[in-house]
């Protein structure tokens, strides 16, 4: 899993030109995280992709994602599968939200 962490770390590193934490938050990386461990680094890094090209130009070394943003860029069926096994696996243990996370 630290494995597939790392790597989606570095793919909004590649994406953005910035690092994970500065773009993503704490329940964002881990559920992107699950997302590429079950569809793969390609569909993260077009997830990723899709949704920074969507961000206009002045506000891109500013923007942060957070999950519900990026799970409306999904490419295909394939990347979808990602994204509802990430959900899946978190809302049995976890309920992430704003509020009950702690920074």
């Amino acid at each position: 899993v630290l494995g597939h962490c790392n790597q989606t770390s570095q793919i909004i590193y590649n994406v953005t030109g910035r690092p994970a934490d500065e773009v993503v938050d704490y329940v964002t990386i881990w559920k992107l995280t699950l997302y590429d461990y079950n569809a793969g680094a390609p569909c993260v890094y077009e997830t990723v992709k899709q949704a920074y090209e969507n961000v206009p130009l002045e506000e891109r070394t500013t923007t942060t994602f957070d999950w519900d943003l990026l799970e409306n860029y999904t490419a295909s069926s394939h990347c979808n599968r990602g994204i509802e096994y990430a959900d899946e696996i978190t809302k049995k243990f976890y309920n992430f939200t704003p509020d009950t996370v702690e920074e």
